[in-house]
């Protein structure tokens, strides 16, 4: 037996589907077991879900960040189940973004050439940010389960239309999915079109007709969620500049060449941040030629994905949501399942026989996300571990000492004394301005009553930190200093 053949026999076998399942469930286990501190975005969320009722949830949350309201009931109950903790807030991400590799799977089985899908579960299970987002306490990993759910049922159902149990289960899946995800409704209007387009162009009416009750069930679902929960909804001060700043909105009507380049300038964005990719020329040229690919040979999905794209673009044009970085967590599998049609399809057009040239392009392309998941079992994710930091000012603080909170640091602090984490007797205050050298000396001066000033800083721009080290360092002694994975600590004595 040639060494190709034994790899041929060992790349077939359900022994290495099953061990890449495998490697991307460990992956996101360590993560989640890591346990780390709820970062600034986390905490504001998980303020209110601690804090409030299941009724109480519908109403508008702290901080007034929109979530869907089945992602925070969902999470209410395992809070009630394991604690108020990180462990019972980041279990709901977890369960979504270990059942999105299985349906991912599925999906793949449906579109990909066989000898495809254990490259593009490799992809998945490696991908960098959907390991990450499977221990954030934020709706972006059900996002991606929900889109593999409904996008599975239907690719399957286009091809086993007389199977009546999966047309319902694509219905109910449906249903909830508008609950539990914002970008449900572009992937569930895109499939919808995507069918109907796919039927007309076959002229199958008959086959169109039957998933009419599933499209009438959707549209009662959405319609019920968007007036009784988002109608109220105002997007909270500075978000859109936010997203502006990171060129989330396509500009539309384009007035000039450059926001005419806003789009293959947003594709290749994309492939970074969410997708993962590093080489991003060589793979949008592959991305191409996979969707090119599957217009060819798989229609039905085809449209369904064109369609959920183009309505997400279309969204971001009228300024409803960005299309960029974990807002589009959810279209991760289409690129994937886009680049891995494109390496086949350059495989059986340029180099048919010769797999070696294959396989170093694959080995290639792979190597990041393997590398950098492998590095995340040895040393997970960290993210303005503001834990530790807190600890330290409870083991040293005095009673006659002053705990300084930078704005960036409030809604972390907020949760961990919310939910008894941190028990101190000084003094706190939280500072809820924009920093400015003046405003921030003024605010320092008045700290002088006290013995000791601690100082907490997370989720601040480098130069502002750096600044504010200047003027404390200028008017108090530093005593302490903690700089550690995004957090920063200082203890000062005034003379």
């Amino acid at each position: 037996m040639t060494v190709f053949k034994k790899f041929s026999s060992w790349y077939e076998s359900v022994f290495l589907l099953w061990a890449i399942v495998g490697f991307g469930i460990i992956v996101r286990l360590i993560q989640f077991l890591s346990n780390r501190s709820l970062w600034l975005d986390e905490a504001a969320i998980a303020i209110s879900i601690v804090n409030r009722t299941y009724r109480g949830l519908l109403q508008p949350l702290d901080y007034n960040h929109a979530v869907p309201p089945g992602f925070l009931m969902v999470e209410r109950f395992f809070v009630e189940l394991i604690g108020k903790n990180e462990y019972g807030l980041r279990m709901f991400p977890l369960i979504a973004g270990v059942g999105s590799i299985f349906l991912f799977w599925g999906l793949v089985k449906n579109v990909l050439y066989r000898a495809m899908i254990p490259i593009a579960l490799l992809f998945f299970a490696t991908s960098e940010y959907l390991i990450y987002y499977s221990s954030e306490v934020k709706q972006y990993s059900t996002d991606v389960f929900f889109a593999l759910a409904v996008l599975t049922l239907a690719v399957y159902t286009v091809s086993n239309i007389q199977k009546r149990f999966c047309l319902v289960l694509l219905a109910l899946v449906g249903v909830l999915a508008v609950w539990f995800s914002h970008p449900a409704v572009f992937v569930l209007s895109g499939v919808a079109a995507g069918v109907m387009l796919d039927k007309l162009l076959q002229r199958d009416y008959k086959g169109l007709l039957t998933y009419i009750p599933v499209f009438a069930a959707w549209s009662v679902s959405f319609a019920m969620v968007f007036f009784l929960i988002y109608r109220p909804y105002e997007a909270p001060e500075g978000v859109h500049g936010f997203w502006e700043k990171r060129y989330g909105f396509m500009p539309f009507p384009p007035k000039s060449i450059s926001e005419l380049m806003w789009l293959p300038k947003a594709f290749g964005q994309a492939l970074s941040n969410p997708v993962g990719l590093t080489l991003v020329i060589p793979s949008a040229v592959v991305v191409w030629a996979g969707v090119y690919s599957l217009f060819k040979s798989k229609k039905s999905y085809f449209y369904m994905t064109v369609f959920i794209v183009l309505l997400g673009l279309a969204a971001s044009g009228i300024r409803a949501m960005p299309f960029s970085q974990r807002l589009i967590l959810y279209t991760v599998p289409f690129f994937l399942i886009a680049l891995c049609q494109g390496l086949d399809a350059a495989r059986r057009r340029l180099w048919p026989d010769n797999r070696l040239i294959f396989i170093l392009i694959v080995s290639v392309l792979l190597y990041h996300p393997i590398k950098q998941a492998a590095v995340y079992i040895v040393r997970p994710i960290t993210n303005q571990e503001i834990k530790p930091a807190l600890e330290l000012v409870e083991q040293q603080s005095l009673g006659t000492d002053v705990v300084f909170v930078f704005k960036g640091a409030r809604k972390a602090y907020h949760f961990y004394d919310a939910i008894g984490a941190f028990k101190c007797d000084a003094k706190v205050v939280l500072w809820t301005e924009k920093f400015s050298v003046q405003t921030f000396r003024k605010e320092f001066d008045k700290l002088r009553q006290y013995s000791r000033a601690w100082i907490l800083i997370t989720h601040c721009n480098p130069v502002d930190r750096q600044l504010a080290l200047s003027c404390m360092d200028s008017s108090a002694q530093r005593l302490k200093s903690h700089e550690k994975d995004g957090a920063w600590l200082y203890l000062y004595v005034f003379e």
